[in-house]
């Protein structure tokens, strides 16, 4: 499969979940970095606030969730990293990491 294939895949499984989750929004493919891009445009600050969770958790879980299913069963040289990015949260948390590894140094 391609990283192509696999995000589609991904970005199937993801809508489905928003769905069950009675979530209004869309996904999106981020194909520079990689990512699934969720749409946070059409959701009200109460349920923007319950998929990101406390610190992003409830996104980790999801991401997690992600990576687990859509990766079950599949020959490890197939397997594909999954990231769920929701308003700029990894795009953040990654400046943010950067930032504490270059004055750690």
């Amino acid at each position: 499969m391609t990283a192509t294939t696999n995000l589609e895949r991904g970005q199937q499984w993801l809508d489905q979940v928003l769905e069950k989750m009675s979530l209004p929004c869309r996904t999106t493919l981020d194909q520079e970095r990689d990512w699934l891009v969720i749409d946070h445009q059409a959701l009200t600050p109460v349920q923007l606030e319950a998929l990101l969770g406390p610190q992003g958790a409830v996104l980790d879980a999801l991401q997690f969730l992600a990576n687990v299913t859509l990766n079950l069963g599949v020959d490890a040289e197939q397997q594909h990293p999954y990231t769920l990015e929701l308003r700029g949260h990894r795009a953040q948390r990654l400046v943010e990491l950067q930032t504490l590894a270059e004055t750690a140094v």
